[in-house]
């Protein structure tokens, strides 16, 4: 997985950095906040592992920031801190956005396990979206089922979901079966 790792202490992004490659994942490095904002919106990390204490962007607000993104692909964001300890952080965490709340100094096997979640995570989110961008189609008389679970001609389906118009024709090879051309 690409992961993103933003904080403004140099040495913190070079030690988690080195985890997460021994971890077997690609480490993108940000100084801080801004650079990670910056990081994120040129690139597409899967994982964002942010410090809470920075200046400019904190991790609270570039947690907020990645949410209000409306990226196709969902960014798991885990948060950082040594200083942000108490039940309220934790649920300040969670209602910015915030998919992990991990203490410092990060522990190599607690992130291990992390991750694995966060790929599971992943993957679950790709499958559901596959699954939305599915049609039902009756193999039998090719009518699309609704939501509301009424079948209805695929015309009408697309009409419905897209605002498009259908023309009818009939294709060469259709033509020729029907002895039509």
């Amino acid at each position: 997985m690409k992961i993103l790792i933003a904080d403004d202490e140099p040495h913190y992004v070079k030690i988690i950095s080195a985890m997460v490659r021994y971890l077997g994942h690609e480490a993108i490095p940000a100084a801080g906040g801004a650079a990670a904002l910056t990081e994120f919106l040129a690139g597409e990390p899967q994982v964002i592992l942010s410090d809470w204490v920075m200046p400019e962007i904190d991790g609270l607000e570039f947690c907020r920031k990645v949410r209000r993104s409306n990226r196709p692909d969902y960014v798991y964001f885990m948060l950082l801190t040594g200083m942000k300890t108490t039940h309220e952080d934790y649920l300040r965490a969670m209602e910015a956005g915030a998919d992990e709340y991990i203490t410092k100094p990060v522990d190599s096997e607690l992130l291990r396990v992390r991750l694995v979640v966060a790929e599971r995570i992943l993957r679950l989110t790709h499958q559901v979206r596959d699954m939305q961008s599915l049609v039902p189609v009756c193999s039998s008389c090719r009518r699309i089922r609704r939501p509301d679970g009424a079948y209805i001609q695929f015309e009408q389906y697309f009409q419905e979901a897209g605002g498009r118009k259908f023309s009818h024709g009939i294709c060469l090879e259709c033509a020729k079966k029907q002895s039509l051309a």
